[in-house]
């Protein structure tokens, strides 16, 4: 995920699979007003480490 493209093409919502292994830029997303949605799926953390 991008969140200078997401922020420029104004994506008004995100879903990101996890945010253990690598967070990216989630509070500025928000602060931007990007609904974003984490779901802590294990599968998506299992496949990053």
């Amino acid at each position: 995920m991008c969140a200078g493209t997401i922020i420029q093409f104004k994506i008004p919502r995100v879903v990101v699979g996890e945010a253990r292994t690598f967070d990216g830029e989630l509070e500025l997303l928000r602060s931007r007003g990007v609904e974003v949605v984490v779901l802590d799926d294990q599968r998506c953390v299992d496949i990053a480490e």
